[in-house]
């Protein structure tokens, strides 16, 4: 039996633990997810809002035949924090 003094111990120990655990998960998803995004060409784009300035100064089809002449057809965009894949051709 464990007494009370312990207890709080055991509390932070165990705060300590799943707190190094979600860092853990969080780290690995994180760089599962960039791993696969980097594999197909195109541009990192800003921060949190990653193409999204480029609206400003192109349309939604103006940015695709930016992209595509800069990476050819099949380029990676991101809308915010999420990347895109653009295919510009069929074959």
């Amino acid at each position: 039996m464990l007494d009370s003094a312990a207890s709080p111990l055991l509390a932070v120990l165990a705060a300590i633990g799943t707190g190094v655990a979600l860092l853990c998960l969080g780290w690995a998803c994180a760089n599962a997810y960039l791993a696969a995004s980097t594999k197909v060409p195109g541009g990192m784009g800003m921060p949190l809002v990653g193409h999204l300035i480029d609206l400003q100064k192109l349309t939604v089809t103006g940015l695709h035949v930016a992209g595509l002449r800069k990476w050819g057809p099949v380029f990676r965009i991101w809308w915010g924090a999420t990347p895109h894949v653009v295919v510009a051709r069929p074959e």
